[in-house]
C-alpha cells in the first residue's frame, strides 16, 4: 500500500458520497439539525430509560417511545435555538460561524 494522493480517476469515500447526493445543499442546515437532534435524543433517552428501568424486558419499547417523543420536541427546538446559538458563538469567538 502506498501513501499519497489518490490515483487518477479514483474517488475518495467523501467524494463518492458528494457525487451521489440527492439532497440539495440548501437543505444542509435542516438535515444537520434533523440528524443531530435524532442522535442526541436517542442517546439521552436510552441512558435515561436504562437508568430508571434497568435491564428489563420492556427496555427497548420504552426507549423507542421515549426517543420518539423526545425527538418530536428536540428537532423543533434545535431549529428555533440554532440562530441564537450561532450568534452567541460568533460573539464569543473571532471565527465566523
Amino acid at each position: 500500500m502506498t501513501w499519497g494522493p489518490p490515483r487518477r480517476g479514483y474517488l475518495t469515500p467523501g467524494e463518492t458520497i458528494r457525487r451521489n447526493a440527492v439532497i440539495p445543499a440548501r437543505y444542509a442546515n435542516l438535515l444537520f439539525s434533523f440528524l443531530l437532534s435524532g442522535m442526541m435524543s436517542l442517546l439521552i433517552t436510552g441512558l435515561t430509560v436504562l437508568r430508571t428501568q434497568g435491564l428489563s424486558a420492556g427496555l427497548l419499547e420504552a426507549w423507542f417511545w421515549g426517543w420518539l417523543n423526545g425527538w418530536a420536541v428536540a428537532f423543533p427546538l434545535v431549529l428555533v435555538l440554532a440562530p441564537a446559538t450561532r450568534r452567541v458563538v460568533r460573539a464569543l469567538t473571532d471565527a465566523p460561524v
